[in-house]
């Protein structure tokens, strides 16, 4: 005897795999959609996790929640931000993997800078985030992100620069030109406040010009520091000794094929307070093909 057939019992079954293959096929759109991702937002200086902090993808934003996590499923393309009040904002793109902490730092765990020659935040001593440097009083010259190395405004060359090129010294237009990276006004105030008038050369009423000559390197790195018409009596140690307290950090110069070296004279004189000098624009030695920095001045005055 055939069993009767029980259409409630049909419909229920029916339902119950509707359903089922309803889920598996959530489940196929979720992973065909992306992998989940979870990042997580942490204060950088107490490490405690931060609470509301909004994450900015395109049109969309979302907050992190009371464990300081955002969820996603679908990878962003492009730029993330993330900010909350009172931290200053992170700029990134998303990488490969499933989970990131991202470390938002205080912003009153950060030194302000604010003068006529350089804008900027600074942590711990180091300089962070973009930075705006005016060789000229509020004109600006350079604008570096120094936390991701970034030039992202550089005053327009004023002509050729001597640069190395297949190991000669050549004047060469340039993309991007060679520089003190900061404002000139701070190098020149580094050397003008550490600069000191040796004490035999005083007591000798010894005087002249010194020039230094070094090189920038691919890296932005100064070095091969050579003296020209040294004066003696521990003037030509005093200039290196000065000169070695500017930060060391310099654009590379940058043409159509890459990156060069490039070579500066700095001019140095020393003079006695009270005696005249005659104006001469021609140093008393020969000097090597290379990019001029403004002369500085030391007077003596007394013994």
């Amino acid at each position: 005897m055939m069993p009767r057939f029980n259409f409630k019992t049909a419909i229920t079954i029916f339902n119950a795999v509707k359903n089922f293959v309803f889920i598996v096929l959530l489940i196929l759109f979720h992973f065909a959609s992306g992998q989940e991702v979870k990042v997580k937002v942490v204060d950088a200086v107490s490490g405690e996790v931060v609470q509301s902090a909004i994450m900015i993808t395109g049109q969309d934003s979302i907050e992190t929640d009371e464990f300081g996590i955002i969820s996603i499923t679908d990878k962003p393309s492009g730029e993330i931000l993330i900010k909350k009040e009172g931290y200053m904002p992170v700029r990134f793109i998303l990488p490969e993997g499933s989970g990131f902490v991202i470390r938002l730092e205080p912003q009153d765990s950060f030194e302000k800078t604010d003068t006529p020659f350089m804008k900027g935040l600074s942590r711990n001593g180091k300089r962070v985030g973009v930075w705006s440097y005016y060789d000229r009083e509020d004109e600006l010259t350079l604008k570096v992100n120094h936390t991701t190395g970034e030039i992202l405004y550089l005053e327009k060359s004023k002509g050729p620069y001597v640069i190395e090129e297949n190991g000669l010294w050549i004047e060469k237009e340039l993309k991007s030109y060679p520089r003190y990276l900061g404002s000139e006004s701070e190098l020149y105030h580094v050397l003008a406040n550490n600069l000191r008038y040796p004490k035999r050369a005083r007591q000798r009423r010894k005087d002249g010009t010194i020039y230094l000559v070094f090189e920038v390197n691919t890296d932005g790195m100064a070095g091969k520091f050579k003296l020209y018409n040294d004066i003696g009596f521990g003037c030509g140690e005093e200039v290196l000794r000065a000169f070695s307290l500017v930060t060391n950090a310099w654009l590379p110069a940058v043409d159509d094929s890459g990156l060069h070296a490039s070579r500066f004279i700095l001019p140095v004189k020393f003079t006695i307070s009270g005696k005249k000098y005659k104006k001469s624009d021609n140093p008393p030695v020969d000097l090597p093909m290379a990019n001029w920095l403004s002369e500085v001045v030391i007077t003596a005055f007394g013994n």
